[in-house]
């Protein structure tokens, strides 16, 4: 049997058309050209990576490049897509090598260079094409293809053929394309073939119309699809097991006739196409392969379905670029639902649809010329128009004008379909005069030219009159003042002048022939605006011409206030804003300038009484006023009094002041008395007594009523205070307290001995220290006031307070609800805990008590006070409650047979005790927060390690105690259905959701993680049309109220569905189109239980990078989106710019995960995510990348280790939500090699109290490293 070799591929498949191009002939394509080729291996083997890089000497036009290689033994076509990397500046693609590889060397034959949507170059030979071969050795390839059937190997009309393909091998394809010749015409028949889980066969079907053709239908070729995994077959013996044959049918087939808008076109014409079917079915378009006449090129044109004609319709543009000659259609393909039928043009059945593009020489026919008007002036606008006629298209037309000044100007007309129109702006620079058509010329698209003479046409009705419409130059004025009685200045000669102020002409005049005018008008105010204009013959008024009249009238002598020998400033009155100048004998003393309300103050140097000031007033326009003079005014005060003493009894104030002056005393502004100081000077004013501190101002004014400074003078205190009111003082005291005059000395003496002095406070208050003084003492206290007056004693006799001896108290324990002792007979006893009473009780006559309280805690200090029959206090009696009480069990944490410790928490401080049979193992102490640990040997899975603590009263405990579970955990099911279940034991006692996933098609399943996380769910496995027994039983044990079905109805059934509802489940289903659309929906579920605001990208067909992330994702509650290579699908997109997200990273290399994708969600990301890549050669690698990055800590709960490969990803799958529950990693390992090099080294520096291993032939040496 021949060997289906397979390689494995990242990209997409080749296939044997080129893209199709929508309606358009394109020019012949220059390919870029290379620089380099070079691949990083030569030689490879399974588990490598072959990187290709191309480098061009002009990367700027070029997006992407695919390359094509030829497999070593098979000679398929093996397809690679090279993207740009800025960073080194090459296009760079993956190949990776694996066991089931073909052996020998692969060539580079091809390169198609893509540029914007559309293809630049393709190149089929190059000598550098050698750089990009290698060797690929140590391989077996893999028989993928094991049977081939049909459910009909014979049909008719009305039949639908079912074909069943089966495979081989470790690698899951998706889908299957399928090729079949067809009997008579030998077209192509293609189909698509999709799994079918509940058959485990690819399945697809090829409808039979009473229009097909009888005969045999031969299988030719096939195209392997596996999560980017690709194989193109184009023979195999089993092909053969996939033929039918058809009876009983016309055999005209779908395709029933093309036909043409018209037979020959011509640069401007638009051909259509028309495309009639005999079963239009499901076709969802029809494309046209057309060879152009001269290149042999293909243009490629989509036909769409138009109602109207009931028929599959498209046009196709002529332009200059198309090439001239016969158009042949050489195959028309019809593209339907499952099914693509190809026609060969044999027998000539696409003749109809065959053209020919010609170009004629025959000029165009000139018709009429017009314009919109005949005359014009600056900023207006001509149109101009053409009549014409041609055989073919007309394509361009140009009107040659003759100015005034006989130059040519061309003016260029577009043609509307009807006419040719223009237009033609008259502006400033524009001849004035007449303007004549000199010639016309037209031409079409076949670039016939006809040119029009004005000598042998009659043109004149083209032509036009451009008017003078530009306005004279604004007049130059010279200066007008308040005094002129004429305007005068310069303007355009022979030009009419007019002046006006607000609006009203006040003077008119002519200029002469040398430019000059003089008009008469009024005297005007200064600053008036007066506005100038001149309009010339021909009408036009120039641009205004403004001047403002000018001032030169002095302004009024200023007035003047009355000026001191005091005073510093000159104030007054002048004209609003002038400058002001004062000046003695002609010499500038100060300036300043008069406010906008003609007020003025200019500061001057203290003049003398009788010196003359001269104020002048400046304008603005420097006009100075008369002066203004004024004399110095005489307003000197004179001195100050002196006043002597007055004292709080006193009736008078006497002193010495101007002779014959008036003299005042006042306080606080009232005047208390006034008098007259005589011709010595002296004088006495009687007033009422007043107050100590009080502060009287006496001021004296001679007879030009200038009044002095006022003398001030203080009321001087001359009275005792009051006697001191003075507190209890106890033989005890040390102090004396009491109140009095604020401020005064306080002295206490006993038997006329000074004991102690103080000063009472600005409230009266005061305390003075003293010796503890005998009971029956007498104290005297006096108060001695700032002035010295001396008050009467006060005196005081010392009071008896001594308090009885502090109680003799025996033990309290924890236990004990009563404190008993002795103390003085009689007494009342308390017992008081932090301040606060808890018991109290009476002393007997033999001085024994007992009082009951609440029992107390450890520790706690209870203080015993007596109070005697005299109300005295004594000192209290401290004791402590005594712990008597055994600490409480310790909490112990798991233990593994892999550990060397028991950790958990006790009483803090304990001494904790681990024992095994009742043999002591270890023993540690609980720390200040209650944690210990015990190092102990390790002990065997199953057995029982008891612990004991014992607090530092020697009180111990109760045995806590833990049973030695094993650190390898196999949830390890007889299949997958029942390792997903052994999976939900671990980690769900009940559950009031599942989410059921298809077991075979888990691709729907890949985002489920964080949903399952969120709603607290373990995924379970169901088949397509049946739910395995297993994991019903399994539903029942959890609870579940409600199943969460993954996937559409093709993937689970509504037979399933069905059976859930039947035993009362609440089933909903979340499945879209693809798996892309799996996970939008998955994430808009999850955005309803927590906000999303963190994204997981990965490629769409990368199962194993989504499921690395998965536990991460579901720890986080946060959606993994599945994208394309190139781009996040639009719909999803959308979705994203709503979210607000945060920060989002992005799993696997650029080749599934493409820099463009980083680009577009970095913008609507509020955080920096472009670094955020975690990314491997491998699956393996970029697994490691993700623990290392998500799980930094040393310690962790547990590692869930589970097979890579892409068919047994699904109990990674089931392990997601426990290992998100554990906030561990899932670790996959290659069946074949066990860890990688970058799993060993992210796992060398942790530690996991658990391994669970899911699911069985995980490979034994990566368990026990990951145990280890």
């Amino acid at each position: 049997m021949k060997k289906t070799i397979i390689l494995f591929l990242t990209i997409l498949l080749i296939s044997n058309m080129l893209p199709v191009n929508n309606g358009y002939v394109k020019a012949e394509v220059t390919n870029p050209i290379i620089e380099n080729v070079s691949v990083d291996n030569k030689v490879v083997t399974a588990g490598d990576t072959v990187k290709v890089s191309v480098k061009l000497i002009d990367p700027a036009s070029v997006n992407y490049i695919d390359a094509w290689y030829i497999a070593p033994v098979t000679k398929n076509d093996i397809h690679i897509n090279l993207t740009y990397n800025i960073g080194t500046g090459l296009y760079e693609g993956n190949i990776p090598i694996y066991a089931v590889s073909e052996s020998g060397e692969y060539h580079l034959s091809r390169m198609v260079f893509y540029g914007d949507n559309n293809i630049i170059g393709d190149l089929r030979e190059s000598e550098l094409f050698v750089n990009g071969d290698f060797l690929v050795t140590g391989t077996n390839g893999e028989d993928l293809l094991e049977n081939v059937s049909v459910e009909k190997s014979k049909a008719t009309a009305g039949d639908i053929v079912k074909v069943r393909v089966k495979l081989t091998g470790s690698v899951g394809v998706n889908y299957i394309d399928a090729w079949y010749k067809a009997p008579i015409t030998k077209n192509d028949i293609h189909i698509n073939l999709t799994y079918n889980i509940g058959t485990g066969l690819y399945e697809g079907s090829i409808p039979i119309y009473a229009v097909s053709e009888s005969g045999e239908y031969h299988l030719s070729r096939m195209a392997f699809y596996g999560g980017g995994n690709i194989t193109d077959l184009h023979g195999s013996e089993l092909f053969q097991q996939g033929n039918f044959s058809v009876s009983g049918t016309s055999g005209e087939g779908v395709f029933e006739s093309i036909s043409v808008s018209m037979k020959e076109a011509t640069v401007g014409d638009v051909v259509e196409f028309n495309v009639k079917v005999r079963e239009k079915g499901e076709i969802n378009y029809i494309s046209l392969w057309v060879t152009s006449p001269v290149s042999f090129k293909t243009i490629y044109i989509d036909l769409y379905y138009n109602s109207e004609s009931d028929s599959f319709v498209a046009s196709l543009p002529i332009d200059s670029e198309s090439e001239l000659g016969d158009y042949n259609i050489n195959r028309l393909t019809i593209y339907s639902s499952g099914v693509t039928y190809d026609y060969i043009d044999y027998e000539n059945k696409l003749e109809n649809g065959k053209f020919t593009v010609f170009s004629e020489e025959n000029p165009p026919t000139f018709s009429s010329l017009s314009v919109s008007k005949n005359e014009a002036g600056s900023g207006e606008s001509i149109d101009i128009i053409i009549g014409a006629t041609d055989d073919t298209n007309l394509k361009s037309a140009t009107v040659n004008y003759l100015s005034p000044s006989q130059s040519i100007v061309s003016i260029p007309l577009q043609y509307d379909g009807t006419y040719f129109r223009g237009e033609y702006y008259v502006d400033d620079n524009t001849e004035l005069g007449n303007w004549t058509v000199d010639s016309v010329e037209i031409k079409d698209t076949n670039e016939n030219i006809t040119i029009v003479k004005a000598s042998k046409t009659d043109l004149t009705a083209g032509s036009f009159f451009v008017k003078d419409v530009k306005a004279p130059m604004s007049p130059t004025v010279n200066e007008v003042t308040n005094q002129s009685t004429s305007v005068t200045g310069n303007a355009e000669g022979g030009s009419s002048v007019e002046v006006t102020v607000d609006g009203v002409v006040i003077g008119t005049g002519i200029t002469g022939y040398d430019g000059k005018f003089s008009v008469s008008i009024p005297v005007q105010k200064a600053d008036k605006e007066l506005v100038i204009t001149v309009k010339d013959k021909a009408g036009n008024v120039s641009v205004a011409a403004t001047i403002i009249v000018k001032d030169v009238t002095a302004p009024d002598k200023p007035v003047v206030n009355e000026v001191t020998d005091k005073a510093t400033l000159v104030t007054g009155q002048a004209e609003a804003g002038a400058e002001i100048e004062v000046k003695v004998n002609g010499l500038l003393i100060g300036n300043g300038t008069a406010g906008e309300d003609g007020k003025f103050s200019v500061a001057i140097p203290v003049q003398k009484a009788g010196v003359q000031l001269a104020i002048t007033s400046e304008d603005k326009a420097g006009n100075v006023s008369a002066a203004a003079t004024i004399v110095v005014k005489d307003v000197t005060a004179p001195d100050k009094p002196v006043v002597n003493e007055v004292t709080d009894k006193a009736t008078s104030v006497t002193g010495q002041a101007e002779a014959g002056s008036k003299i005042e005393v006042k306080v606080n502004g009232l005047l208390i008395g006034y008098g007259t100081a005589d011709t010595d000077r002296k004088f006495t004013v009687t007033i009422p007594v007043q107050k100590a501190g009080v502060q009287l101002a006496i001021t004296s004014e001679d007879k030009a009523e200038n009044v002095s400074a006022a003398a001030t003078i203080v009321v001087k205190d001359v009275t005792a205070p009051d006697k001191p009111v003075v507190n209890e003082v106890t033989d005890k005291a040390t102090s004396v307290t009491g109140q009095t005059e604020a401020g005064a000395k306080v002295e206490v003496k006993v038997d006329g001995s000074k004991i102690g002095s103080s000063t009472a406070g600005t409230d009266g208050k005061f305390t003075v220290t003293i010796p503890v003084q005998k009971a029956g003492a007498q104290l005297a206290v006096t108060a001695t006031d700032k002035a010295g007056n001396v008050s009467e004693a006060t005196t005081v006799v010392v009071k008896d307070v001594i308090a009885p001896g502090k109680p003799a108290v025996n033990e309290v324990t924890d236990k004990d609800s009563a404190v008993s002792g002795q103390a003085e007979a009689g007494s009342k006893v308390e017992v008081k805990v932090s301040g606060g009473v808890i018991g109290s009780g009476t002393a007997g006559t033999n001085g024994d008590f007992k009082v009951t309280i609440p029992v107390q805690k450890v520790g706690t200090e209870l203080v015993v006070t007596v109070v005697d029959q005299a109300g005295n206090v004594s000192e209290g009696s401290k004791i402590t409650v005594k712990d008597i009480t055994a600490p409480g069990n310790a909490i112990l944490d798991e233990l593994t047979d892999r550990e060397t410790v028991v950790t958990g928490t006790a009483e803090l401080g304990a001494t904790v005790i681990a024992k095994v049979s009742g043999a002591e193992i270890g023993r540690g102490v609980a720390d200040s927060s209650g944690k210990f640990t015990i190092t102990i040997p390790k002990q065997a899975a199953g057995k029982v390690v008891e612990v004991y603590a014992v607090d530092k009263a020697g009180n111990v405990s109760v045995a806590a105690k833990v049973s030695v579970n094993k650190k390898l955990v196999s949830l390890i099911g007889e299949t997958r259905y029942a390792t997903a279940v052994k999976v939900a034991q671990a980690g769900w006692k009940t559950a009031d959701t599942v989410l059921l996933v298809n077991g075979f098609a888990i691709v729907d399943g890949l985002t489920a993680t964080p949903l399952a996380t969120a709603k607290d769910a373990p995924i379970l496995l169901t088949a397509a049309d049946s739910i395995p027994q297993v994991t019903l039983d399994e539903i029942t044990r959890l609870k579940a109220k409600e199943i969460i079905l993954i996937g559409g109805k093709g993937v689970i059934t509504p037979k399933v569905e069905s059976e859930l509802v039947a035993k009362g489940y609440k089933v909903t289903r979340i499945g879209g189109q693809n798996r892309k659309d799996t996970s939008l929906l998955i994430a808009k579920e999850l955005d309803k239980v927590i906000d999303v605001s963190t994204i997981y990208v990965a490629y769409g067909w990368g199962e194993p990078d989504a499921l690395s992330i998965a536990a991460q994702a579901g720890l986080k509650k946060q959606p993994i989106i599945l994208a394309d290579k190139t781009a996040v699908p639009a719909e999803t997109f959308a979705w994203l710019k709503t979210e607000s997200l945060s920060d989002a990273y992005f799993i696997g290399g650029d080749g599934v995960v493409a820099p463009a994708i980083v680009s577009e969600v970095d913008r609507i990301t509020s955080g920096n995510v472009l670094t955020n890549r975690l990314s491997g050669l491998n699956r393996h690698e970029t697994n490691a990348k993700v623990i290392s990055k998500f799980y930094p800590e040393a310690e962790l709960t547990s590692i869930l280790v589970a097979k890579s490969e892409t068919a047994s990803l699904v109990d990674a799958l089931a392990a997601g939500p426990l290992a998100a529950k554990l906030g561990s990693p899932v670790l996959l390992v290659s069946s074949y090699v066990g860890l990688l090099p970058a799993q060993r080294s992210v796992l060398a520096s942790k530690h996991s109290k658990y391994v669970h291993q899911i699911g069985g032939g995980v490979n034994p040496a990566a368990v026990s490293e990951a145990v280890q």
